[in-house]
């Protein structure tokens, strides 16, 4: 009982800041993508709403643990979907969100909370997408 109350309170952290992230996506200028980066940008957002959940969970209670194994799970469903490669990508990223949020404290507040996930949501976006985009192209 006690980790759905954890999981349901960093998905409502979560849910929270979702409307700035879709406001963040739609506010900007349209501009012509490339086919690469249009892909870079969609692998990011993806990525992205995992290293969010991540935060959420963490902000939200949940132990180190937990967020692992739940982790876990998802890795052996989202692995029966996508490349083989694309899946060892995101759980590398995932894992080392997962040990980064884990040297951050707890937050008080639930808007303190919030805006952390907001925060690094945007951090991690934008630095995967950098990431991408700077890699050399085989």
């Amino acid at each position: 009982m006690m980790m759905k109350n954890k999981l349901m309170r960093s998905l409502a952290i979560l849910a929270l800041g979702l409307p700035a992230v879709a406001y963040a996506n739609t506010a900007a200028p349209e501009a012509s993508l490339t086919q690469q980066e249009q892909m870079a940008a969609d692998f990011c957002d993806f990525a992205t709403y995992g290293v969010m959940r991540i935060a959420g969970a963490r902000q939200g209670g949940a132990t180190k643990s937990e967020v692992l194994t739940s982790h876990g799970e998802s890795m052996t469903e989202l692995k029966k979907l996508i490349d083989p490669q694309t899946a060892a990508t995101l759980d590398k990223y995932w894992k080392d969100a997962i040990d980064r949020m884990f040297q951050e404290s707890v937050l008080k507040t639930d808007a303190e909370k919030q805006a952390f996930v907001m925060s690094v949501g945007e951090s991690s976006f934008y630095s995967c997408l950098e990431q991408i985009l700077e890699a050399p192209k085989n």
